[in-house]
């Protein structure tokens, strides 16, 4: 959890409360961690259950893994 707080800038209560769908989060967030775990972000909206990765990486933050 530590990971992703630092990877969004937030701290670790605020990643719990995205977890727990207690707040939501940015666009950016959101984009961020998909390039990062490297599936849709309709899959982490949980719009779809296909986590399949479509597009290429935007490089929004350099942390995130190709």
């Amino acid at each position: 959890m530590t990971d992703i707080a630092g990877l969004l800038d937030i701290s670790t209560t605020q990643v719990n409360d995205l977890e727990k769908g207690k707040t939501g989060t940015s666009l950016q967030r959101l984009v961020i961690l998909a390039e990062f775990y490297r599936v849709s972000t309709d899959y982490l909206l949980g719009i779809t259950d296909d986590p399949a990765w479509r597009g290429e990486p935007t490089g929004q933050h350099p942390k995130a893994s190709f």
